[in-house]
Order: structure tokens, then sequence, then C-alpha cells
């Protein structure tokens, strides 16, 4: 061992490598976020749901030619919507979660894609869902807030099929209870 002074995050293993476990925590969950592909919007504090129509958004390319769409969250209710209604094999589904409630709701990760979201597939009359998360880390709670608008991205398998995307919530932090419920999108074709 040599003399060598550390900075404090710094530690040496038994073998007289550096470790520096914070910083490589920060990094492994900056790249475990980023893969799941979520971000979120949401209105600013001391606003209400009614006054969330004023919320700035980027516009989503509708299914309609030239026509773009901008998703604010319904007062009273809980909507995903999606950027189209019929994808390709392989193409990247923007799916826009909205909480239009008067309180925050959660839900967990860990579903299609890793992201907060199920996509199923309609087999035989039922719904199956595809593409699950196959990550081998504990399933986290993820808080949407009031009146806000969340997007993530899931991949599009390559079975031509009828498709659609759902959320499960509950209402409050876990602990208040609150309202709770399944919401799905409209159904979306891939050929």
């Amino acid at each position: 061992m040599s003399n060598t002074r550390l900075p404090r995050c710094a530690a040496r293993t038994r073998n007289g490598m550096l470790v520096l476990a914070p910083l490589a925590l920060l990094v492994a969950l900056g790249l475990a976020l980023s893969a799941c592909g979520v971000s979120a919007t949401t209105a600013q504090p001391g606003t209400t749901a009614a006054s969330t129509q004023s919320i700035s958004l980027t516009p989503i390319p509708s299914a309609t030619a030239g026509v773009a769409l901008t998703v604010a969250p319904v007062r009273g209710a809980v909507t995903i919507s999606l950027d189209k209604t019929h994808y390709r094999a392989g193409e990247l589904a923007l799916v826009t979660v909205t909480n239009g409630l008067a309180q925050n709701i959660s839900t967990t990760d860990h579903k299609s894609g890793c992201s907060i979201v199920a996509l199923e597939q309609q087999v035989n009359g039922s719904w199956q869902p595809v593409e699950p998360c196959r990550l081998q880390t504990p399933t986290l709670m993820v808080e949407l807030a009031k009146a806000s608008v969340t997007e993530v991205k899931i991949g599009i398998p390559n079975t031509p099929a009828t498709y659609r995307v759902t959320l499960s919530y509950t209402g409050g932090n876990g602990e208040t209870g609150g309202p709770s419920g399944i919401v799905h999108s409209a159904e979306f074709t891939m050929s």
C-alpha cells in the first residue's frame, strides 16, 4: 500500500484498486433512469388542475398528416394517448400519460420496455402483456404529480397485430390512499 491520500469519496479494495463508490452509484442510477425513457412535465407549484391548459408542451405528431397534437391534462381524469394509430415493426411509440386529477398518483416501473406502461397485444379476444422488462433490478414506485404530463417511449414488436397501452395506478402517496384505476390507450395496429 502506498501513502497516497485519497479523496473522501474514495476507498481502496483489498487488491489496492481505487473505487469511487458514490460516483459509480450516481452514474449507474442515471443510466438506469435514462434507459427507461421517462420524462415528465408538470404544472408550476401553486397552480390548479383548472389552470393546466396553459402548460407549454412540445407538439406531438399525430396520425393525421400535417396536424400536430398538443396534450394537456384532462381535468379529473388520468388518460393515455399515442402519437400514431399505426406503427411499423421496430418503431418507437411515444406514449403520453396525463394526470388531470387533483392529487398525485403512483405506479410502478418494470412494465413494457422497463417503463411505467404495459404494452398489450390482442390474442384470441383477450389482451396479453408483451415486451416485459427483463432487468434484474427492484421494481420502483413512480409518482406522477397532479396536473402532469409524462412521456414514455416504448418499442413496438415485430408481430403484426392490434395493440394498446395500459397504465395501472393508485392515488395518494401509498400511505394516504386515494383513487386508483386502470386506463387504456386507443387500440392501434402494427404491420
